[in-house]
């Protein structure tokens, strides 16, 4: 009877055992407890494929990123060119730093914001901001943020053939990520669009921090982000230029044109492109100070190659 009850209680302790041994060894997979694990955070393809080691894992956007360290246990964060302060994760690396280590070439994508801007139409603004777009590699994300506010709809809209809704109209109805999400078209392969609406009055209570959230959700979801500006100064465009980290401006070189690009954008990161210009352009440019390119048609390489070279 008592080797019985001795037994009974053995094979009870025995399954508690197996239960907490099976439980500690899911618990152990699931946060994967491996030393040195390190999560690298980027959407440079070439530098993924430079850093690809047996305990690095890779994480495309801060939002994976995030599921990850959310499963995992992890000794380095690496990032890429990516803001991850919403992460909260205290060991985190820049990627250059992180690369001091090894032998091989590696470098770090940067973020772009283009602006597009001229102060007068007719220069094939809206045609180079198209051009930009195809430009990139197909691994990066490209959004274009139409800000030319017209009755009727914008230039890009038709020449791009979209559909008239969604547009930033229905993003002001509630101004938030997930509407910022809902509210832009895919145009094809990597590239989105968030155009313009139909009609003026569609953007009414718009203000410039709308255009500051609408960049910086962009800067989330995005690699390239290019923004078409109207042919004016007004604070909408003001605030768009100073959220840019390029600005490519398109002239005739007409004197009083140089001079409100030289007051308007002075502090600014820009390049004026001259496309076609007046006689004289060069000596009223070099005496403003001001630094450009000229071009006979709109050379989309050969203008990328000289904003994107810093």
């Amino acid at each position: 009877m008592i080797w019985k009850e001795r037994k009974k209680q053995w094979n009870s302790l025995k399954n508690y055992y197996q239960a907490f041994r099976k439980e500690d060894k899911a618990y152990h997979k699931r946060y994967a407890f491996t030393k040195n694990m390190k999560l690298l955070v980027s959407t440079n393809v070439e530098n993924i494929k430079k850093l690809k080691e047996k305990d690095i894992d890779v994480a495309l956007s801060k939002a994976s990123a995030q599921l990850k360290l959310d499963t995992k246990k992890y000794d380095t964060v690496i990032k890429d060119n990516i803001d991850i302060r919403e992460l909260n994760f205290n060991n985190v690396i820049d990627i250059k730093d992180y690369a001091k280590d090894f032998k091989t070439d590696i470098k770090p994508f940067k973020q772009e914001v283009i602006s597009v801007y001229s102060q007068k139409g007719g220069l094939g603004k809206t045609t180079l901001v198209k051009k930009f777009s195809e430009s990139f590699q197909k691994t990066l994300k490209v959004l274009i943020v139409d800000l030319n506010f017209s009755d009727g709809g914008s230039d890009l809209s038709y020449m791009l053939n979209l559909p008239v809704i969604p547009h930033i109209g229905m993003y002001l109805k509630d101004k938030s990520k997930k509407g910022f999400e809902e509210n832009i078209v895919h145009y094809k392969d990597n590239i989105y669009v968030m155009q313009s609406p139909p009609k003026i009055n569609l953007i009414d209570d718009m203000t410039d921090k709308d255009i500051i959230d609408i960049t910086t959700y962009a800067r989330s979801e995005f690699d390239i982000i290019l923004l078409d500006l109207p042919n004016s100064k007004n604070s909408f465009v003001m605030t768009a230029l100073e959220q840019s980290t390029k600005i490519v401006v398109l002239s005739s070189g007409y004197p009083s044109e140089l001079k409100r690009i030289k007051e308007n954008l002075n502090g600014l990161n820009y390049i004026v492109v001259f496309k076609k210009p007046v006689r004289g352009y060069s000596e009223i440019a070099d005496t403003l100070n001001m630094p450009y390119i000229k071009v006979n048609d709109l050379d989309v390489s050969f203008i990328l190659s000289k904003i994107l070279k810093g």
